[in-house]
């Protein structure tokens, strides 16, 4: 994927250059992972000017958008456990011989699908609710891009991490059957450190 020019991020934007700038944030955060997922390589890019140089604090934001992000990480969160949760016994049956390959490879294609839906769904949830804080807030417009830019690229990026943890394991099975549990608990630790040192 070509990387677009980042976008201004002025002090003052209108309603119109704020929701189009999450928009723009949300759809392209989407896009990469669905083609990640799928195995297509792509690179996390900025949107928003600055973004690099002025990480933003999850104490700098309003109240509702603390509440807004905090329930998304958590919802990652929650997905990463079901993976682990739905992945692993279907790892030690193909193991076993319980199941053939056709059918494993079906089932963590299911999986992967579903990881982008759930992306999606929660991109657009968690837009949605910074747009509507956006309006009650001008001041902190450039801001709220700026921590949504940066959420979405560490989620996009752990996403991208599971999904070639899943392509190892169709082809490395024998190898990483029982290491299921094991990646998804380093993977919940990696959103939690993230979390604690970037945003708080």
């Amino acid at each position: 994927m070509t990387a677009p020019q980042p976008l201004e991020v002025l002090p003052e934007m209108t309603d119109f250059e704020f929701e189009n700038l999450i928009d723009a944030i949300r759809h392209d955060s989407i896009a990469q992972v669905a083609a990640t997922q799928r195995g297509v390589s792509t690179r996390p890019y900025s949107l928003v000017d600055g973004l690099h140089t002025n990480t933003p604090k999850l104490s700098d934001l309003p109240s509702d958008a603390k509440q807004a992000i905090q329930r998304s990480k958590d919802e990652h969160q929650a997905s990463i456990k079901k993976n682990e949760e739905h992945t692993a016994p279907l790892a030690e049956k193909r193991y076993r011989g319980q199941m053939s390959q056709d059918e494993f490879d079906g089932l963590i294609d299911d999986q992967v699908q579903k990881n982008i839906d759930e992306f999606a769904a929660r991109q657009k949830e968690l837009a949605k609710k910074l747009k509507e804080i956006g309006r009650k807030f001008p001041e902190s417009r450039a801001l709220l891009a700026r921590a949504f830019q940066a959420i979405s690229n560490f989620f996009k990026n752990l996403w991208d991490t599971v999904a070639e943890f899943f392509r190892d394991l169709v082809h490395k099975l024998e190898k990483l059957w029982n290491k299921v549990k094991e990646f998804f608990v380093n993977t919940w630790d990696t959103v939690k450190a993230w979390w604690q040192s970037v945003l708080i």
